[in-house]
C-alpha cells in the first residue's frame, strides 16, 4: 500500500494542535476577576489568537504531513485559511466568554451558549479542512459512495469533536473552571484529533510522491512551526498577566489585613490640611463651652462651606482642588488668632471657633474679614480661580448649650447662606431650626430611599404644537418620604447634588426608566423616546458613557428610545469638555437636549458646537407671555429662529393656559409640554392613559 503520509509530521502535527488547543482553553478560563469590559474583550481576542493560529498551523502541518500538494503560490492560501481560522475562533470565544457577567449564568443560557459556541467552531473548522483539501478538485472518477462517506464523515467528526470539546471546556461553572485543568486537556485532545482525523478523511488533490524532494514544502512547515511558537508564546504572555495581577490582588489583600489588623488610633488632624479635624474642633468646643459658662464671655463658632468646591475639581482635576484646599486653610489660620481654632470638617467644610468674644455682635467683623480674604483667587498652575464660601455663625450660650446643637444650627445657618446665593455669612434664627432638622432628615434618608423603595418615576407627555399629538415623555423623579410626605424635586435635588448623592440617584432613573421601557415593549405599547435629565455633577462624570451603556446592555434597551436634558448652565461651566461629552453620549445613539435654555449664558457659537438635537425653552418665558407678552415674544422668536436655523426642534415647557398655546404656535415652536395638555403620572397611569389614546 502506498505509503500516503509522513507518520513523524503528522504527530507533530496533532502534538501541536492539542498543545495550543489547550494554551487558548487555558488562557479562557483565567480572566482575572473583576476585569472590565475592555479587558475582558482583549482578553477574549487573545484566546481567539492563541486557537485560530494554532488550529491554522497545525493543519497546515497535517496538510504536509498526509503527503498533500500545496501548491507554489501559497499567499492566498495561507491568508485565506488563517482569516477563517481567526473568525471562527473570535465567534467562538464571543459567546463562551461574555463582555460581562450579570451574576452566575443560568443553565438553559449556558447550554446555548456552548451550542452556538460549538456550531460556530465547527463551521470555521469544516471551512478551513475545505480550503486545505479542495475535495471538489479530485479525480471525477470518484464513486458516490465515497464522495458521500468522505463529505458526512468530516462533517460529522468535525461536529462531534467541537461540540464535546465545548461542553468539556465551558460547561463547568465560571468558578470551577480554572481549577479543572485535566478536563481542559482532554477538550483539547479530543479537539486536535478531530481536526486532524477529519482532515485525513477528506479525498484531496493529487498527493506528491514520497521520492519526491521535500523542498518546496519547508517554508510551509517553518511558517506552520512558526505560528505554533506565536501562539505558545501569547499564551506564555496571557500567563504573566494574570499572575501579576494576582500578585498584586494577593499585596493588596495582605495589605488590607495588616491594616485591619491594626488597633485603631484616633486621629486629631487632617491629613491634607494639617488642620484640626472635626473630632478636635469637637473636643475643643466642650472645653470652650466650660471656659464660657465659668466665665461668663460668649464665643462664636463659623461653619464654612465653600460654593463652587465641585466645580473647581470637575475643571482643573482633584489635584487642583486639593491644592485650593490648603491654601484656604492656611488663608483661614493667618485671618485669625493663634490661639483661636480653625478645624477641617470634612470634603470642601471648615469650622472656626473663636472664644473670649467682648460682645456676640463682634463676630460679624470677624466673618467679614473671612469674606474679605476669601474672596482673594488661587492660583494653581497659572490658573487663577475664585473660592467663595457660605458662612453660617453660631454664638454660645445663644444658639445651643452642646457642642451637637452648635455644630447642627451653624449648619442649618450656613445651608441657608448657600441657598440663597453664597459668598457671604449668615446668623442662626430659630426658625432655621426646623429647617435644619428637615434638612437634616432628608440628607440621612435620601441615599437609602431608592432601596426603601420610597422614590418613583413619573412621565410628562410631549406634544407636537400644532397637531397635540403625544412624540414622546419626560421622565421625573419623585420621592414620597414615610414621614415627611412627598419631598418635592426643588428641595432634595440640591442636597443631592451638593453631598454627590445625585450620581447615584441619577443612574437610577435611567435604570428605572430603561425597565419601564422594556416592560411597556412586552404590553405591546408604542414605541415612546423618554427624556431624561443628567445633573451637572452626573454630566461630569468621567465614566457616564460606560454606565448608560452598561445600564442599555442589561435591559436590552436601544440607544434612540432615550433622549438626555442637560441644562444649559450645566453644559456652560466648561464648554470644551462638555462638547466633548455630548459627542460620546451621542455616539452610542442617544439624542441630547439643551434644556432651561435662556437662564444660561452660551453662545450661537458654542451652541453650533454643541450639534444638540434639541432646545427647551425655559419656563419663565413661556409664563412672561401672559405678564408680558410683546418681549416674551420677541425672546422666544429669536430662540425659535436660531434653533430652527441649527437644525434643533424647539419644546416650551410649563405651558398652562390656551392663550400660550396659541402664541407659541404663532411664534413657531415644534413641540409643547406642560399642565395644559397632561400631568406627569405614574407609570401605570402613563401606561393607562397611552392606551386611551390609542383607543
Amino acid at each position: 500500500m502506498h505509503n500516503d503520509f509522513h507518520i513523524a509530521l503528522l504527530l507533530f502535527a496533532w502534538v501541536s494542535t492539542g498543545l495550543t488547543t489547550f494554551a487558548a482553553l487555558d488562557a479562557a478560563t483565567r480572566l482575572p476577576g473583576g476585569s472590565t469590559i475592555a479587558k475582558r474583550r482583549n482578553w477574549r481576542i487573545a484566546c481567539a489568537a492563541i486557537l485560530g493560529i494554532g488550529l491554522w498551523s497545525g493543519l497546515w502541518l497535517a496538510q504536509v504531513g498526509l503527503h498533500r500538494q500545496v501548491g507554489v503560490s501559497l499567499g492566498a492560501p495561507l491568508l485565506g485559511s488563517l482569516m477563517t481560522a481567526l473568525a471562527a475562533s473570535v465567534a467562538t470565544f464571543a459567546v463562551v466568554l461574555p463582555d460581562a457577567t450579570f451574576g452566575t449564568p443560568s443553565q438553559p443560557l449556558q447550554r446555548r451558549g456552548i451550542a452556538i459556541g460549538a456550531t460556530a467552531l465547527g463551521i470555521g473548522l469544516l471551512v478551513l479542512e475545505l480550503q486545505l483539501a479542495r475535495p471538489w478538485a479530485h479525480d471525477a472518477t470518484l464513486t458516490l459512495q465515497r464522495t458521500l462517506l468522505s463529505y458526512g464523515g468530516g462533517t460529522l467528526v468535525l461536529a462531534a469533536g467541537a461540540s464535546l470539546a465545548m461542553s468539556m471546556a465551558f460547561y463547568a461553572p465560571p468558578a470551577q473552571r480554572r481549577e479543572a485543568v485535566g478536563l481542559r486537556a482532554r477538550a483539547a485532545a479530543v479537539l486536535a484529533t478531530s481536526a486532524v482525523f477529519s482532515l485525513m478523511i477528506w479525498p484531496s488533490i493529487t498527493t506528491w510522491s514520497a521520492d519526491e524532494p521535500t523542498a518546496h514544502v519547508v517554508p510551509t512547515i517553518m511558517l506552520s512551526a512558526g505560528g505554533v511558537l506565536l501562539a505558545l508564546g501569547l499564551h506564555a504572555v496571557l500567563i504573566m498577566l494574570e499572575t501579576r495581577v494576582d500578585s498584586t490582588q494577593a499585596h493588596l489583600a495582605a495589605s488590607l489585613a495588616r491594616v485591619a489588623s491594626q488597633p485603631q488610633v484616633p486621629q486629631h488632624h487632617d491629613a491634607l490640611t494639617g488642620l484640626p479635624n472635626r473630632l478636635q474642633l469637637r473636643q475643643a468646643l466642650d472645653s470652650a463651652i466650660v471656659s464660657a459658662t465659668r466665665r461668663g464671655r460668649p464665643f462664636a463658632l463659623f461653619y464654612l462651606d465653600l460654593d463652587n468646591f465641585a466645580q473647581i475639581n470637575e475643571q482643573h482635576g482633584h489635584n487642583a482642588g486639593d491644592r485650593v484646599l490648603q491654601i484656604i486653610a492656611e488663608r483661614l489660620r493667618q485671618t485669625v488668632r493663634g490661639e483661636d481654632t480653625v478645624a477641617r470638617l470634612g470634603g470642601d467644610e471648615f469650622g472656626i471657633l473663636v472664644e473670649g468674644l467682648a460682645l456676640p455682635e463682634a463676630a460679624a467683623t470677624i466673618g467679614d474679614k473671612l469674606l474679605f480674604r476669601l474672596r482673594e483667587s488661587v492660583e494653581i498652575d497659572g490658573r487663577r480661580v475664585r473660592a467663595t464660601a457660605s458662612i453660617g455663625v453660631v454664638i454660645h450660650p445663644h444658639n445651643g448649650a452642646t457642642a451637637d446643637a452648635l455644630l447642627e444650627h451653624a449648619d442649618a445657618a450656613m445651608f441657608d447662606c448657600k441657598q440663597s446665593a453664597g459668598n457671604a455669612y449668615r446668623f442662626f434664627e430659630p426658625r432655621l431650626n426646623t429647617t435644619a432638622h428637615r434638612v437634616l432628615q432628608i440628607q440621612r434618608s435620601l441615599s437609602h430611599a431608592a432601596l426603601n423603595g420610597q422614590l418613583s418615576v413619573y412621565y410628562q407627555p410631549k406634544f407636537d404644537a400644532r397637531t397635540r399629538a403625544m412624540i414622546g415623555a419626560e421622565a421625573l423623579l419623585r420621592w414620597n418620604h414615610p414621614e415627611l410626605g412627598p419631598v418635592s424635586p426643588a428641595e432634595f435635588i440640591p442636597l443631592a447634588e451638593r453631598t454627590g448623592t445625585i450620581v447615584e440617584l441619577g443612574d437610577w432613573v435611567v435604570e428605572e426608566v430603561c425597565r419601564q421601557i422594556m416592560h411597556w415593549d412586552a404590553a405591546g405599547m408604542a414605541p415612546q423616546r423618554i427624556a431624561v435629565n443628567l445633573s451637572p455633577r452626573q454630566f461630569q462624570q468621567p465614566d457616564l458613557v460606560q454606565r448608560l451603556s452598561q445600564i442599555l446592555h442589561r435591559y436590552h434597551v436601544s440607544a434612540h428610545r432615550l433622549m438626555f436634558e442637560i441644562t444649559e448652565t450645566a453644559a456652560m461651566r466648561d464648554a470644551s469638555q462638555s462638547i466633548a461629552a455630548i459627542r460620546q453620549i451621542q455616539s452610542l445613539g442617544f439624542e441630547v437636549a439643551i434644556d432651561d435654555f435662556g437662564t444660561g449664558y452660551s453662545s450661537l457659537s458654542y451652541l453650533q458646537r454643541f450639534r444638540a438635537q434639541q432646545i427647551k425653552i425655559d419656563r419663565a418665558f413661556v409664563s412672561a407671555l401672559d405678564d408680558n407678552p410683546p418681549e416674551a415674544a420677541a425672546i422666544i422668536r429669536a430662540i425659535c429662529a436660531m434653533a430652527h436655523s441649527l437644525e434643533m426642534t424647539v419644546v416650551a415647557e410649563g405651558v398652562e393656559t390656551e392663550a400660550q398655546m396659541q402664541a407659541l404656535i404663532h411664534l413657531h415652536c415644534d413641540q409643547v409640554q406642560g399642565y395644559l395638555l397632561a400631568r406627569p403620572l405614574p407609570a401605570q397611569a402613563f401606561q393607562d392613559w397611552m392606551n386611551l389614546q390609542a383607543a
